[in-house]
């Protein structure tokens, strides 16, 4: 499968928002958190760093946010929700490293993710990323563990 990678588009903002994930993954929902709902769905938020992502397959089928912070490009992503753990983890991630890569020609990546998502660490760890650090992170109306991992390609 192949992805394409283009700005964020408002039709594609308001589906996401509307995504919703089954079990504990529900944590992901955009509408458990105002903050990040609101970021989503503001244009004005989406030049350079919210982008939709598109299969051969089909139209809309996740989402990355790339966020340029001293010499790192901070990730923030998302699967479709009928996408998810069916192995599509590790060539959408990488698809997105590779975009960004160009896009802002930086090779060191960090991201974060809460800590009860054992498959998408697992996903990330054999990606490259390392556990950099532990934190808590005040979301969805709590504070929840998180881990910050990094990632750094040679040039």
């Amino acid at each position: 499968m192949e992805f394409l990678i283009e700005p964020m588009k408002i039709q594609y903002a308001h589906e996401i928002a509307k995504w919703h994930y089954s079990g504990k993954y529900a944590f992901y929902d955009f509408r458990a958190d105002p903050e990040d709902l609101k970021e989503i769905l503001d244009p004005l938020s989406w030049p350079n760093h919210f982008f939709i992502v598109h299969s051969t397959e089909e139209q809309g089928i996740g989402y990355f946010y790339f966020e340029k912070k001293e010499g790192w490009i901070s990730i923030g992503l998302g699967l479709k929700p009928s996408l998810t753990g069916l192995g599509l983890g590790f060539p959408f991630i990488k698809a997105g490293l590779t975009f960004a890569r160009q896009k802002f020609g930086i090779s060191q990546f960090t991201l974060s993710v809460w800590t009860e998502n054992h498959r998408a660490i697992k996903t990330y760890e054999k990606l490259g990323f390392k556990k950099y650090r532990n934190f808590s992170q005040k979301t969805n109306a709590g504070v929840y563990p998180f881990v910050e991992m990094r990632l750094c390609f040679e040039n």
